[in-house]
């Protein structure tokens, strides 16, 4: 299994990529960011979207991977201000020792629909965990991302893992 852990500006660390090797274990886990420093480093953009406190989760995602990159797909709940069903389809990547993070997501609630995007930003995405286990199945755990709603243009930051199926995706 392969594990890169990127320390970036927002963990008050220079940019760094570790590379781990022959781990052991069942390839399927690894550790990420803890929930606190999520929250604190995503709280210092705000959020008052209509997206705000939005919540997905999903034990039936699905992913592949290689070195570098990697996609995934889930569906499942969504709870908060638009209670009712999500899809999300994204791919990560690591390239020149940044981790990017591009993602569609479209939350159905009642008779209506709204979808967007969620990207790592500028350089700023925290200190995210990329794995790839030795099975080609993603793990991700990704504190800061940027979302915009497409229609109205609503944006706001939040935070995305995946772990095996397990995935669960946070708006702040």
């Amino acid at each position: 299994m392969r594990i890169l852990a990127l320390i970036g500006p927002g963990a008050g660390f220079l940019s760094a990529v570790f590379l781990l090797t022959g781990c052991g274990g069942n390839g399927d886990t690894f550790s990420a960011v803890p929930t606190s420093a999520r929250s604190s480093l995503s709280t210092r953009f705000g959020g008052d979207s209509k997206l705000s406190g939005e919540q997905f989760s999903s034990g039936k995602a699905t992913s592949s991977c290689s070195s570098y990159t990697g996609k995934f797909a889930a569906s499942g709940k969504a709870t908060g201000p638009l209670a009712g069903t999500f899809t999300v389809a994204g791919e990560v990547k690591i390239e020149n020792e940044e981790f990017f993070f591009d993602e569609h997501f479209e939350i159905r609630y009642g008779s209506k629909a709204i979808s967007g995007t969620a990207v790592t930003q500028n350089g700023d995405s925290g200190s995210p965990v990329y794995a790839c286990s030795d099975k080609k199945k993603l793990n991700f755990d990704a504190p800061i991302l940027h979302y915009r709603e497409r229609r109205s243009k609503v944006s706001g930051t939040g935070s995305a893992s995946l772990t095996g199926t397990r995935f669960s995706q946070g708006f702040e």
